[in-house]
């Protein structure tokens, strides 16, 4: 779905959802772009309208990275997340990938608890991201 342009819409709606619920506030540029993605981009429509995303990028071989995993307010509390997280690791293992690796805010409760039911386990920080207050991996 990487170049579908509703996938990228879609990131936007994700960035400004953060900006709004970080207390920091949440840059745009942070954002994964087309040209930054060795991975997927997968987007989620309900009746053709975007109602999630997820990226996987690849950090160097065997392990990736899942990024900016969103879901509309609409369609939260109907295991959407869990289904975009269940496909972005499909996805990122049959590219080659054997260990995923994400960061989340502290503020995003709903987020780290999809984590952890997920099978991830929180880990020391792996990248110098702000908003990747909480890091956590998962060996597929």
């Amino acid at each position: 779905m990487d170049d579908d342009p509703r996938a990228w819409q879609c990131l936007r709606r994700y960035a400004t959802e953060l900006a709004e619920r970080f207390p920091e506030g949440y840059d745009e540029a942070t954002l994964t772009r087309p040209e930054e993605l060795d991975g997927a981009l997968l987007l989620a429509c309900e009746r053709d309208r975007p109602a999630g995303c997820g990226v996987w990028v690849r950090l160097s071989p065997g392990i990736a990275e899942i990024r900016h995993l969103w879901t509309d307010t609409t369609a939260r509390g109907l295991g959407l997340g869990r289904r975009l997280l269940d496909q972005l690791e499909t996805d990122a293992a049959a590219h080659g990938v054997r260990t995923l690796r994400l960061g989340t805010h502290s503020s995003l409760d709903e987020a780290i608890a999809l984590y952890r039911s997920s099978g991830y386990r929180e880990i020391d920080p792996y990248n110098t991201s702000p908003y990747n207050q909480l890091c956590f991996e998962k060996r597929l």
